[in-house]
């Protein structure tokens, strides 16, 4: 089984870089009104985030390389220079690292141009109100009718029935439904018989495998993704009315999915069943040789691809995503229980059995994998154990720890939340098994007790308050104390390594507890 997991890694020592100060940086972002100084993009990239937090998605990128080896550097520059606001150009998360990534494709007089066309655009919209959400569908509605209101939504609805109806009358050879999607006008075709059509395609194709690509569509179900290209297809005047219609960027073919899910559950070595995954949405794509399920559901916090070959072998890729809970509180976490249970009980030696289903049938025999050895399993794992503890207190202490998947902890270090949790737990409930070592005070007499055991009426152990840090965060503990009465003392005959007399504290059935606040100090027996 392939796994993979998203996490933080450590990044190596960097070069000496011309960084901007914090106050460059914020002039940057202010003089373009905190938006993508990108022409075609201009989108905030700074706004709310929960608990009364802010989250920005922008950049201050260097239009010369701050450090050798950059894109676009100027040796001639001098450091002060590298790092000054002339320097500087505000941009979103995406297009700051695309200019980075592609120095050969952005010169330095075209990203001055940007520049100081954003910053004009954002003097110019000073004390203009924003536009509403329904001005351009009203705006569009005028210029197209003469009309407002609410018979727009008609009147696109048949505008696309219309178009639909003249494009099916161009070939009835293919079936063709359209509509307006989020990203622009989407084409259903589909063949109403077996149909073959010859495509031309022109461009700039240097690397761009065509023929391995199509072969791909047809063998695996893969999608075709062609970038600055046209394409014209000889009689199938419909299809060359679509690409007409098509807009600057790249064109993807791909099969039309059908809808199915993945259902995962854990199970033990006696082959009983442990825990069920909520079914998963998913996409199934077939070509001659192969077939694959994938997952469907946006920003989900586990992605699985399931690969059929035609001799029935497979491949199955699983993706947790932990990271997605970023920034919440932990006491409300999407879907945590369910990821705990998958994947603690799998690093606990259960199997994971997955089936998958098109339209209810089974795709195949369930699939049956030991995967408790597996190193994204056993991290995954020992991640929740750690949000577990820390989830238990931010509930017994009703404080707002937010989640940090890069301050996770790994043992021994997160011993100290996870026992933390347990004594918290402790002062809320006593387990049917409780028991605890302790040491006895070498003056302290235990009473006559039959079999060497003692009943006691009353103990006291008290918990001093602390601060321990969860996630990053600094929590304080307070210092409580429980009183049991009705315990049974087994000593051990063993001394501890200051000479204390080494005794097991049970509980009876008669065993009580009481939970008494601001006890500091520790209290043997």
């Amino acid at each position: 089984m392939n796994e993979i997991l998203r996490g933080s890694l450590l990044s190596k020592p960097k070069p000496s870089r011309d960084d901007f100060s914090k106050a460059t940086i914020v002039k940057l972002a202010q003089r373009v009104s905190y938006r993508c100084s990108k022409p075609d993009c201009r989108v905030p990239t700074i706004g709310p985030a929960h608990a009364g937090g802010i989250t920005s998605i922008g950049t201050a990128a260097h239009i010369t390389a701050a450090a050798k080896g950059g894109p676009r550097f100027d040796d001639s520059l001098t450091a002060e220079q590298r790092r000054s606001y002339t320097n500087g150009i505000w941009l979103c998360a995406i297009h700051g690292r695309e200019v980075d990534s592609d120095d050969s494709r952005y010169s330095v007089s075209e990203l001055l141009e940007w520049k100081s066309s954003a910053e004009n655009f954002s003097h110019l919209q000073l004390g203009k109100p924003q536009p509403k959400e329904d001005d351009a569908t009203k705006m569009l509605l005028m210029a197209a009718t003469g009309s407002h209101g609410s018979i727009f939504p008609g009147a696109i609805t048949k505008f696309h029935q219309a178009f639909q109806s003249v494009l099916n009358q161009m070939d009835p050879r293919f079936e063709i439904t359209t509509q307006y999607g989020e990203n622009g006008p989407i084409y259903k075709v589909s063949a109403k018989q077996p149909t073959s059509v010859t495509m031309r395609i022109r461009g700039d194709l240097r690397g761009e495998n065509i023929s391995k690509q199509f072969s791909d569509l047809v063998e695996h179900g893969l999608p075709v993704k062609l970038n600055d290209v046209q394409i014209s297809i000889q009689d199938a005047p419909s299809l060359n009315e679509i690409l007409g219609q098509r807009e600057a960027g790249p064109l993807i073919w791909s099969q039309i999915p059908k809808a199915g899910e993945i259902r995962l559950r854990v199970i033990s070595k006696d082959g009983r069943s442990i825990s069920a995954f909520p079914p998963i949405p998913a996409e199934f794509r077939i070509g001659t040789l192969s077939g694959r399920l994938k997952s469907s559901a946006p920003r989900s916090l586990l992605d699985i691809e399931v690969i059929f070959e035609r001799d029935i072998s497979g491949n199955i890729l699983l993706t947790p995503h932990l990271d997605r809970w970023n920034g919440l509180d932990i006491r409300r976490l999407p879907n945590y229980d369910d990821m705990f249970e998958l994947f603690v009980n799998l690093a606990r030696g259960g199997s994971l059995g997955i089936r998958t289903l098109i339209d209810g049938q089974d795709v195949m025999q369930e699939a049956i994998i030991a995967c408790s050895t597996e190193h994204t399993i056993r991290w995954n794992a020992i991640a929740l154990e750690y949000t577990q503890a820390a989830r238990s207190i931010a509930k017994h202490l009703d404080v707002n720890i937010q989640m940090r998947l890069s301050e996770i902890q790994t043992r021994p270090e997160s011993n100290e939340v996870i026992n933390t949790a347990d004594t918290l737990e402790l002062s809320s409930k006593l387990p049917s098994d409780f028991c605890a070592s302790v040491t006895l005070n070498n003056s302290f007499q235990l009473p006559p007790g039959p079999n060497g055991v003692w009943r006691l009426p009353m103990v006291r152990f008290g918990v001093p308050g602390r601060v321990v840090a969860v996630f990053g965060q600094d929590v304080t503990i307070p210092a409580f104390g429980y009183y049991f009465s009705n315990i049974e003392v087994t000593p051990s005959g063993e001394l501890d390594e200051s000479g204390m007399k080494i005794a097991t504290v049970s509980g009876t059935d008669s065993t009580t507890r009481t939970v008494v606040k601001d006890e500091p100090e520790d209290a043997p027996l």
